[in-house]
């Protein structure tokens, strides 16, 4: 055995605790752990020269963009760039994400992609809005347009028979995930701090 095929089995042994499930859409190609490593299975592929090409079993490497670990998946002679937490929730999650749901960590550091700190925001974006009035309301709960004087997005969260009011935001992205962030927050026990806000437009 070459030094090099110790380090490919060194680098293949599992983790304490670790589990690996086949990538969703890249079965038989790719696994991915509980803990957020993604493995390459080997196979026997033909490049686009008509050459055959050998690949053996690796951990795939990860990296980190904008505060997110990705990974790039190859099928068909194609690249396909992931957020390595959505194929964890994919694979290991106990419920199924939707187009408008939000998978977010608990302690909201966005490298530790374990399933045990991943959960799927049950917060939903508003469907069916009124076109006429998509122009000053939200699609996410929780936020909405204040149209009086200087313009801008407001945010509150209701939890537990309380109101709490998070401040004014000049995008309405940015105030929704002050509002996500709190309501996480209260489930944890923290109560939010009121957020005042000084806009771009001098509010």
């Amino acid at each position: 055995m070459t030094i090099i095929d110790e380090i490919l089995q060194t680098d293949l042994a599992l983790q304490d605790g670790e589990e690996f499930r086949a990538v969703v859409g890249y079965e038989g190609l790719y696994e991915i752990s509980n803990k957020g490593r993604i493995k390459r299975l080997p196979r026997i592929v033909m490049g686009k020269s008509g050459c055959i090409r050998t690949y053996h079993a690796k951990i795939m490497k990860i990296q980190t963009n904008y505060g997110r670990t990705t990974t790039r998946l190859s099928r068909n002679n194609k690249q396909t760039t992931y957020l390595i937490h959505k194929l964890v929730w994919n694979a290991f999650g106990n419920m199924q994400q939707e187009s408008d749901h939000w998978i977010f960590h608990k302690n909201k550091d966005r490298t530790d992609n374990n399933i045990e700190n991943l959960e799927l925001d049950l917060v939903r974006m508003a469907k069916g809005r009124d076109n006429n009035k998509a122009k000053f309301s939200s699609q996410y709960t929780g936020v909405s347009y204040y149209r009086s004087g200087n313009k801008h997005w407001r945010c509150s969260v209701w939890y537990q028979g309380t109101n709490h009011y998070l401040g004014s935001y000049d995008t309405e992205i940015e105030a929704y995930l002050v509002y996500r962030d709190s309501l996480q927050n209260l489930k944890m026990g923290v109560t939010p701090v009121k957020i005042k806000r000084r806009h771009k437009n001098g509010s």
